[in-house]
């Protein structure tokens, strides 16, 4: 069984999609989209009302930096092994400048994305599972967000907004 597939369970709740949407700048692009309705462009390998089906994993079928924003869900328990083809595959649609928004348990980390905020629903804080958090990176150049091992947040990121709504 492929533990990526798409399944209707993954759907965010609507304060999570309406708490995305506000922050969503300019053409967004929506890779791995579910059932969400956000996005210009909406990419998704398995759901149907998807605009484009393609796996992000084997490469989007779009130009570079044609993005303001992209909004990312990957599945949660996604192998490490695919987690920087992933992230580089996001980057690479991002206009210089642009950001994008990613909702998941783990931090993204890719040369040349700068987190600037991450945010935790409160309606989470009293979960004893995976919490999803939204990450929010700026693309920039020459720049690195590097992660520990142990999920700390290293690097040049010290003064990172952490805000929970």
């Amino acid at each position: 069984m492929n533990k990526l597939k798409y399944r209707k369970a993954w759907s965010w709740p609507q304060q999570v999609e309406d708490f995305i949407a506000s922050r969503a700048r300019g053409y967004t692009v929506h890779v791995m989209c579910g059932e969400s309705k956000l996005g210009d462009l909406r990419i998704d390998k398995y759901v149907e009302n998807a605009d484009i089906h393609a796996d992000a994993l084997k490469g989007l079928p779009l130009n570079s930096e044609i993005a303001d924003t992209v909004i990312c869900d990957p599945p949660w328990d996604m192998d490490y092994i695919y987690k920087p083809k992933l992230m580089s595959e996001l980057r690479r649609i991002i206009k210089f400048g642009g950001q994008l928004i990613f909702n998941a348990p783990w931090c993204p980390k890719c040369p040349g994305l700068q987190l600037e905020e991450i945010w935790c629903p409160t309606w989470q804080l009293m979960t004893f599972t995976h919490i999803a958090l939204i990450f929010v990176c700026r693309k920039v150049k020459n720049k690195m967000f590097e992660v520990c091992p142990t999920g700390d947040i290293g690097g040049e990121n010290e003064n990172i907004n952490i805000q929970i709504e």
